[in-house]
């Protein structure tokens, strides 16, 4: 039988679980900031006037300069090196950072999220991957009847869902940079843009921070909700092995 205590103590356990990856996934959030900056105030404060970045430069060709800027960012990232999922879209993103210097800004933010979500894809996957082995033992030590690993349900692989999410904060973020940068009336202005999070209920348009903190907030949910799926079919080949009807 399963007591209230060790209900609890399991409660416990999955909140503390939930805090650990949000913790990893904003610091990814917080990186992935940084390297945005890192690169696009440099551009900004190339091309704005005291009025700002025009529509007309916003759109006008890259330059040799720009070009090298591209070069710098890539390999940064490159240290790391390049995952499968990864290099289809490099390409992708290297042909549209050739039409326009706005277009290329929002090819290098689009690098930041392609490196956040490779790092939220692996804090998500060991996750899973930890929480379905501690499910395994917790059952097979509250019960006589122990069930096997090999009756255990498929590992879940997150990496369809993961990519999909980093995939639509990439459309998100590549077209509110183009669509608001000769919007912006001063370097602080861009700088807020770029790190600010807007306040809960307020009527400000989101800010670059807020849009990555949203695939945070999805990869933590799709956690979450598959940790719990798995989970639930662990405990019931667990009651169903022990005679456990109700």
């Amino acid at each position: 039988m399963i007591t209230d205590q060790q209900e609890q103590q399991w409660i416990e356990q999955l909140i503390a679980s939930d805090k650990a990856t949000s913790t990893k996934l904003d610091k990814q959030t917080k990186e992935a900031l940084i390297y945005i900056s890192s690169h696009l105030l440099p551009f900004y404060t190339h091309y704005a006037t005291d009025e700002g970045i025009s529509v007309s430069q916003v759109m006008q060709k890259v330059s040799k300069w720009d070009i090298q800027q591209w070069q710098a960012a890539i390999d940064e990232l490159k240290e790391d090196g390049w995952l499968p999922e990864e290099d289809a879209r490099v390409t992708a993103m290297g042909k549209l950072a050739g039409v326009s210097v706005g277009m290329m800004m929002s090819a290098i933010a689009s690098l930041a999220v392609l490196k956040m979500t490779r790092e939220n894809l692996k804090v998500a996957q060991a996750r899973i991957n930890s929480d379905r082995d501690a499910e395994f033992d917790r059952m097979n030590a509250l019960f006589d009847k122990k069930i096997t690993r090999d009756e255990l349900p498929p590992a879940i692989n997150l990496m369809n869902d993961v990519w999909l999410t980093g995939d639509r904060t990439i459309m998100t973020i590549s077209g509110e940079l183009v669509k608001r940068l000769s919007g912006f009336n001063s370097t602080e202005e861009f700088q807020d843009f770029l790190s600010s999070q807007t306040s809960s209920g307020s009527s400000r348009k989101k800010s670059m921070s807020d849009l990555l903190l949203s695939q945070t907030a999805t990869i933590a949910m799709i956690v979450r909700t598959q940790s719990a799926k798995m989970k639930f079919e662990i405990n019931m080949l667990a009651y169903r092995k022990n005679d456990v009807e109700w």
